[in-house]
């Protein structure tokens, strides 16, 4: 709010990706009033472009690691996802992993589509309606992340099956036989496939589909998750959920910069990968109490701290 008691304004470049774009759009809104405006002609619609105190931003939440070209040139400020640990490149800062939110009602939608796809025609306003439709339908509020109890005995672990990524499929699967084994733990969970993307082996761990809100409700109860990296080795959603949920974190060796580094047996528990140091993280966490408590503590002060769409947004357009 300004001293004249108007809010800064914020100049959305429309179209965008909705369901991308929406854990961002929650933290611009904190920012000032949106207004919307077209696209520049030569440019194709990113997770989120707009400008702010005469400056022009990006935020690229795209699972690959490439920087767009037309994108880099037009703004002032590239913040990226998926930047890779050895990748430097001028005005391209590291944002951290966001998700979809529900970020906009039934009415805001309709509100939205009149005023900009009229910048857009054919099949790309359908797919921009598309994505107002999927995070209105599928996802929840960020405020519906807000972390619970866990319940040491049970663990829970539920993962898209991706036939394009093998080695990560394995580690999935090494994880959730794991949890399955350990004494004195529940396990439920397993790969969820599709037609699309057929689950060709573990068939003993397929598992059904479940509803956002179920997913979340069974996730707080876990007194482990396990972050992997994904598709194109990408942030997957569910490590920024897993840290907004505040859970007890077994990962791999994250590969893509961060805002700031998460620290082992501090903010997360890193292992190697393998069955031996899956069977120690599995162990430790659910007997450990203390450092159980610990972790979970940690990983949602590090989402209030670097990750929240409001602080995330703010360090942006702080940035010289």
């Amino acid at each position: 709010m300004r001293r004249d008691g108007t809010s800064p304004r914020v100049r959305l470049l429309a179209p965008f990706d909705p369901l991308y774009g929406s854990y961002w759009i929650d933290g611009l809104r904190q920012l000032g009033t949106i207004q919307l405006h077209p696209l520049p002609a030569q440019l194709v619609p990113s997770s989120i472009a707009f400008e702010f105190a005469d400056k022009r931003f990006v935020i690229d939440a795209w699972d690959k690691s490439i920087v767009n070209e037309w994108w880099w040139k037009w703004c002032d400020v590239y913040g990226k996802v998926n930047l890779p640990l050895d990748m430097t490149v001028g005005k391209v800062v590291p944002i951290g992993p966001g998700f979809g939110i529900k970020a906009w009602g039934v009415g805001s939608i309709l509100s939205t589509l009149l005023r900009s796809a009229r910048w857009r025609k054919g099949r790309t306003r359908l797919q921009y309606a598309g994505g107002f439709v999927r995070q209105w339908h599928k996802r929840l509020p960020l405020s519906a992340l807000a972390p619970g109890r866990s319940d040491p005995s049970y663990i829970f672990a539920l993962h898209r099956y991706w036939p394009t990524e093998p080695d990560v499929n394995e580690l999935r699967a090494r994880f959730m036989r794991v949890a399955k084994t350990s004494d004195g733990v529940v396990f439920e969970g397993g790969f969820v496939s599709s037609d699309h993307d057929p689950l060709r082996g573990d068939v003993d761990l397929r598992h059904s589909q479940v509803s956002y809100r179920h997913w979340l409700q069974l996730t707080r109860k876990s007194a482990v998750v396990l972050n992997t990296p994904a598709v194109y080795g990408c942030l997957g959603w569910k490590f920024g959920e897993y840290l907004a949920l505040g859970k007890a974190i077994v990962s791999t060796p994250i590969q893509q910069q961060l805002p700031a580094d998460l620290e082992h047996g501090i903010d997360i528990h890193v292992i190697d990968g393998s069955e031996d140091s899956m069977q120690d993280a599995v162990q430790r966490i659910t007997r450990d109490g203390a450092y159980r408590r610990r972790l979970e503590a940690n990983s949602r002060a590090y989402f209030d701290r670097y990750l929240h769409p409001r602080v995330a947004i703010q360090r942006l357009v702080s940035l010289p």
